[in-house]
């Protein structure tokens, strides 16, 4: 433990407890969110839903990038592992999705193509340019995966169309 010369120790000398309490607030923010009803895919499956529908994911999602192995650590502080003892304090960045699901959060690790896929429809973007970011990040990037796996997690809220109007 790195301490200032007035022997405080200050959240610059710790990195990952900063980066740790960060993880630790959104998973505080994603549990007092609301849930709304999860969508499923059967229920789009004769639906025209155009180039670029927008997908609409539960507000209580979360998404974090940490330099450090925040998860890894949090994870390990859950099994109440004495500190030090088996956690190792990598410097490995980490993608973390977090969402309430009833009265507890999922957690779990993204690889870039995924992060930047799910960041872009949190944000509204729409499906074209969510799966134009993955692509560019990772050109074997599986839309077909991305999409079923966030139906699965129930993840998805609805489904909009983008209306366009027609030229004349």
């Amino acid at each position: 433990v790195v301490q200032s010369s007035s022997g405080a120790i200050r959240p610059s000398d710790m990195p990952i407890v900063a980066e740790t309490a960060r993880l630790e607030w959104a998973i505080a923010e994603a549990l007092d969110t609301a849930s709304l009803p999860a969508r499923s895919l059967a229920e789009y499956d004769s639906t025209d839903l155009g180039l670029s529908p927008d997908i609409l994911l539960q507000p209580s999602l979360r998404l974090i990038v940490s330099h450090w192995s925040i998860l890894s650590v949090w994870m390990e502080h859950q099994k109440e592992t004495a500190v030090g003892e088996k956690i190792t304090w990598t410097r490995r960045p980490e993608r973390v999705a977090l969402w309430r699901s009833g009265n507890y959060v999922r957690l779990f690790l993204l690889d870039r193509a995924s992060f930047a896929f799910w960041h872009s429809l949190k944000h509204g973007f729409g499906l074209e340019h969510a799966t134009g970011r993955a692509l560019a990040l990772d050109p074997a990037f599986d839309l077909v995966s991305a999409l079923v796996r966030l139906f699965r997690d129930r993840l998805v809220t609805d489904v909009h169309v983008p209306v366009h109007p027609l030229s004349n």
